[in-house]
């Protein structure tokens, strides 16, 4: 039910983040690292200061447990998911529901916002990604390619790419136009599928991860099944760049450093 904010050069807390009644399930910082934001199976998603972690505002509009959340890199924008089939569009700084986007049938359990806020992605269990205008509210494309759940999504910086992570593969999309341009394969021996992904800033590189327990570094512009570049297995061979979870690698980040090693 909580959210610790670390000092990554020290390894050590800054902040205990209480405030949540139920398990937080996702979370998010503004690209100056000013503001955070968390989600729960409260219902509710909750904005923080981290320069002194209090809580800003909390977030309620959703009438079931937000699976998901993110921000626009200057933290005016909050986008949350939830199991009420429904996103929400939020200002920060009021804390009030600009637009609720309505188009999935099923949990939406994952969601992505482009740099400049102007895009957003969706991921449900309705096996389907949508991309959202976020100025007006309105739906763009559906993402229709995969057999089974789509566990999760990322924008490219430039908002011009989009990744969805399927139980069987992963798709990388146009958003110009709403069609798949690469099919990454599925990880070997995967059960439940992909469950966190990064595309770096140009969109030239993605990055997922699964619980088969390994994570796979992907040149997006190569050939119709993409090209694996790297597969770690170890969570120490990643350092710092991956959290583990119950022996599910779970989400992913690209450091500026990652390529450097």
């Amino acid at each position: 039910k909580t959210c610790i904010l670390w000092n990554t050069s020290e390894g050590t807390p800054l902040h205990r983040l209480k405030g949540h009644a139920d398990w937080v399930n996702g979370c998010a910082l503004s690209a100056d690292g000013k503001v955070a934001l968390s989600a729960s199976f409260d219902n509710t998603c909750m904005l923080w200061n981290t320069l002194d972690g209090t809580q800003i505002h909390t977030l309620k509009g959703h009438t079931g447990s937000v699976v998901s959340c993110s921000l626009s890199a200057n933290g005016k924008l909050a986008l949350s998911t939830s199991g009420d089939k429904t996103s929400i569009l939020w200002n920060t700084s009021d804390g009030t529901p600009i637009h609720t986007l309505k188009g999935h049938s099923d949990t939406v359990n994952g969601c992505a916002l482009s740099a400049d806020g102007s895009l957003a992605l969706t991921a449900s269990f309705d096996n389907s990604c949508i991309l959202w205008n976020t100025s007006d509210g309105t739906l763009i494309h559906v993402l229709k390619g995969h057999t089974n759940w789509v566990n999760g999504c990322a924008l490219s910086a430039d908002g011009t790419l989009a990744l969805s992570l399927g139980s069987s593969c992963n798709i990388l999309w146009k958003t110009s136009n709403g069609t798949p341009i690469r099919i990454f394969k599925r990880h070997a021996g995967i059960v439940y599928g992909c469950f966190g992904c990064a595309l770096s800033a140009d969109g030239g590189l993605a990055l997922t991860v699964s619980a088969d327990h390994t994570c796979s570094l992907w040149k997006t512009s190569t050939s119709i099944s993409g090209q694996i570049l790297a597969r770690r297995r170890a969570l120490e061979d990643m350092g710092s760049r991956l959290t583990m979870i119950h022996k599910q690698i779970s989400h992913a980040i690209f450091g500026y450093d990652f390529f450097d090693h």
